[in-house]
């Protein structure tokens, strides 16, 4: 072997082992206040031998990776991973041991290593396509694709929609003969309010109340298919 050839398979070797980010598949999710995956990187290691001939190696899991999800400013959105998923694996430049226990800042290495797979950090996502379930757009947000139109509606404001609406059927009452117009015994939220209101106050009141309460059930923001 040349010094040339000695020199550069030295080299090799020594980068091979620095790590820095790569993708990587979820072999398995731990779920819990701080979640983990056990992941596989997607591409072989390649060492060069003595000759100058290259070999390949299939890469072993890294197990209990910590998961980077988006956060900030109090709010986070997390979700659980499945096998099989595509992440972006990254290798910290510093031992993050320390951090991993408590968080913090300011924190000792503990460990001289560095780029090392003990090391690593996940986040989800890896792949450059997007399937469009989930589009954020300016102040908007998407289900189902870029082209969602549909308001999502707040569970807990439908619920008193139809409370407002089972007040209003319920105090009711026909006046005259069956068909003409009615008047309302309550106000439109079920109350006694005293003196009842008269019926074109009841109606402009009513649809002024429902109107108010399918707004308020209705995002502004998120939009679905």
């Amino acid at each position: 072997m040349s010094l040339e050839t000695f020199v550069e398979s030295v080299v090799d070797d020594a980068v091979s082992e620095l790590h820095t980010l790569e993708p990587g598949k979820v072999v398995r999710y731990t779920g819990g206040v701080n979640p983990t995956a056990s992941v596989v990187p997607v591409t072989k290691l390649r060492h060069r031998n003595a000759d100058g001939s290259y070999v390949t190696e299939s890469r072993q899991i890294i197990h209990n990776v910590p998961i980077l999800y988006p956060s900030g400013g109090g709010f986070s959105v997390s979700w659980p991973l499945e096998v099989g998923d595509d992440v972006t694996i990254l290798y910290s430049e510093r031992s993050i041991t320390e951090w991993k226990k408590s968080g913090g800042e300011d924190l000792e290495p503990g460990d001289p290593r560095r780029h090392d797979q003990s090391d690593a950090l996940v986040i989800p996502f890896a792949r450059v396509e997007t399937t469009g379930d989930f589009v954020i757009t300016g102040d908007k947000i998407k289900l189902g694709s870029k082209n969602a139109q549909h308001p999502v509606c707040h569970g807990d404001k439908i619920q008193e929609l139809l409370r407002i609406l089972l007040a209003v059927i319920q105090t009711m009452k026909p006046v005259g003969n069956m068909g003409v117009p009615i008047e309302f015994a309550t106000d439109v939220t079920g109350n006694d309010g005293g003196t009842p209101p008269t019926y074109a106050g009841g109606i402009v009141a009513v649809r002024a109340a429902l109107q108010a309460a399918i707004n308020d059930a209705v995002s502004t923001v998120t939009e679905t298919d």
